[in-house]
């Protein structure tokens, strides 16, 4: 059995961006396709893709595959558990796991990427996926601060937000990928000093990211072009 694992980890190191591109596809249908579905599927598939983001991304990094597959295992049963006993707290905790593995991912992501000698299109995809994730990061953290303090944000039309597989809801998300990007509709505007404070923080991100991670990708192509 152990020589079987061993063998699939060695597989998806070997075709790192067939693992790449399976991570990243899982992250667009789960940002952009699952919305377009009727909304009584929302909070199944959202539970769904996001449990195979989880595995999908321990296939998807080139560093300390093992450790973090039996992390991504734990993480899904403890939110599954939730979810199928009904147990609010137990949910809550697993989604502020959910948060620190997938900034966990985004970590070893980015130390990739730095890594990377040349730009191929296993660095590209590994850029827009740190990018994504980064956005769902966020509205993770979003969807706590609502739930443990009510109001935080003016989601009016949001009902249950404390209540059990909530968390991943369209709204948050949108919220979240608009702040991230600065684009700001003023639909959803934040109403607490904390939801204030993390609106500002979500937007910094994403102006750091797109100058830093865009700055190192640039750097990396023109530096092999002049070598060549």
């Amino acid at each position: 059995m152990n020589s079987i694992i061993n063998r699939f980890f060695i597989y998806s190191k070997k075709y790192l961006t067939l693992s790449s591109a399976i991570l990243l596809s899982t992250i667009f249908i789960t940002i952009f396709i699952i919305p377009l579905l009727p909304s009584f599927l929302h909070k199944t598939l959202f539970n769904v893709f996001y449990t195979v983001i989880f595995m999908s991304s321990a296939f998807a990094i080139k560093y300390f595959q093992k450790r973090v597959a039996l992390i991504a295992l734990m993480v899904i049963t403890i939110e599954w558990i939730s979810i199928i006993l009904g147990l609010p707290l137990l949910y809550k905790i697993s989604i502020s796991i959910n948060f620190l593995f997938f900034l966990m991912i985004v970590g070893i992501l980015i130390i990739q990427i730095a890594k990377a000698n040349n730009v191929t299109m296993l660095v590209i995809m590994e850029s827009v996926t740190v990018y994504l994730l980064l956005g769902v990061c966020f509205s993770i953290i979003v969807a706590l601060l609502e739930s443990f303090s009510p109001n935080s944000f003016n989601f009016s039309n949001i009902s249950n937000l404390s209540n059990v597989n909530t968390a991943y809801n369209i709204e948050i998300i949108y919220f979240s990928f608009i702040s991230f990007t600065t684009t700001g509709y003023g639909d959803y505007v934040p109403l607490t000093p904390a939801a204030k404070s993390l609106s500002i923080l979500i937007s910094i991100t994403g102006q750091l990211y797109i100058a830093i991670i865009i700055a190192m990708i640039v750097g990396k192509y023109l530096s092999k072009t002049d070598d060549s």
